[in-house]
């Protein structure tokens, strides 16, 4: 089998509410999308993702670069093609867009791995159990502590709670603001129902800590990257400081920066983003050095695929579930008691949308 073409798809989505974090503010989410097609009929999908056009664009030209690596070549055989990728990308660095655009190509390896075996991507990565813990982050679009009512906020998550969901992410943009009305969410939606705080790395170590210490008893599921990722001596003070488990590692692009958090810090979860960690192939050398450390992993974002390694990972204890990509990518997983099953369909998990293809930009890849 090889690759025959690629085609490289820009999507771009206007989202109801705009996106407002301390990261990232925008209307949009951009979808690059890729199809890698084989000689023997078997068409492989993988997508990265942006918020803003911009950032988009760079985004797609990097897919398109990784997947000229690819012409002409074997695509089951994906660890040769991660080195490929990775000894490319050394003259640039292993991490920004270099290793996003190998991360989307990886998908669709996998994906066509999978598909040529008639095998799920949770069975192929290790089927540790035929389930997913996952959480919801749709309410991304209402960030504590900038003036959207408690009331609002408790109608959202009751409605997420009628889908099946047990926990909730929220975001913030202002630290003090933001525990207050975590206090009252968690006091109306009651004692059965968990919340992560997501920070966005909007703090220096000593606010973060007094901020998460005013909702240390509201049993958070976990306080998510308090400080910026690369202040490893904050993310250590944070980490031992609070009784509540932190989570980061979104943000890491390769083996050597997670053994530097996993040594120099005591988080208690990595979370691990598909499209910056080198695609499926990364994710699973991430997950294995966690394991060595005895830290948990989580999927951040990919609902479709992250279903999948949740299952497959024995030290991974939760997904992510967004509406971003349900118009591209399909149908997420319906989701009961915080849970949804395994996927039983070969492959990982996404089915592009034909009619959202043809209304995106596409370039073809071919030798």
């Amino acid at each position: 089998m090889n690759v025959e073409k690629v085609l490289v798809h820009l999507f771009v989505e206007k989202l109801e509410r705009p996106i407002t974090n301390a990261l990232a503010i925008g209307a949009e989410v951009c979808t690059i999308a890729c199809q890698v097609f084989t000689n023997e009929g078997i068409v492989g999908e993988g997508y990265g993702w942006s918020v803003g056009y911009g950032r988009g664009r760079l985004i797609a030209s990097a897919v398109r670069e990784a997947s000229v690596l690819m012409l002409g070549e074997d695509p089951l055989r994906i660890e040769g093609a991660w080195r490929r990728f990775w000894d490319f990308s050394n003259f640039i660095g292993h991490a920004g867009l270099t290793v996003i655009g190998m991360s989307v190509i990886d998908m669709a390896l996998w994906d066509i791995r999978c598909k040529s075996t008639s095998t799920p991507l949770w069975v192929a990565v290790g089927g540790h159990r035929d389930h997913a813990p996952i959480y919801s982050s749709d309410l991304a679009d209402r960030p504590l502590g900038m003036g959207i009512p408690t009331s609002e906020l408790v109608d959202a998550a009751e409605a997420l709670i009628q889908q099946g969901f047990t926990t909730f992410k929220t975001f913030t943009r202002e630290p003090y603001a933001s525990t207050i009305q975590l206090n009252e969410l968690a006091s109306a939606l009651g004692p059965d129902i968990r919340l992560a705080l997501d920070f966005v790395q909007a703090c220096d170590a000593n606010t973060a800590i007094r901020a998460c210490q005013a909702v240390e008893d509201t049993g958070l599921l976990w306080i998510e990257d308090p400080t910026p990722f690369d202040d490893l001596d904050g993310t250590a003070v944070v980490a031992s400081a609070l009784r509540t488990p932190v989570c980061t590692g979104e943000q890491l692009y390769n083996v050597y920066e997670v053994r530097r958090l996993l040594e120099q810090t005591s988080v208690r979860y990595l979370n691990i983003d598909l499209q910056r960690c080198g695609g499926i192939t990364g994710w699973i050398k991430f997950a294995h050095l966690a394991e060595a450390y005895g830290v948990e992993v989580a999927a951040h974002g990919y609902p479709h695929i992250g279903a999948h390694l949740v299952s497959g990972t024995r030290n991974a204890v939760t997904g992510e579930s967004l509406p971003w990509w349900d118009r591209i990518a399909g149908p997420r997983s319906p989701v009961e008691a915080g849970q949804v099953k395994a996927p039983a369909e070969p492959g990982i998990g996404i089915h592009l949308d034909p009619s959202a293809l043809e209304r995106s930009q596409t370039e073809i890849v071919t030798a």
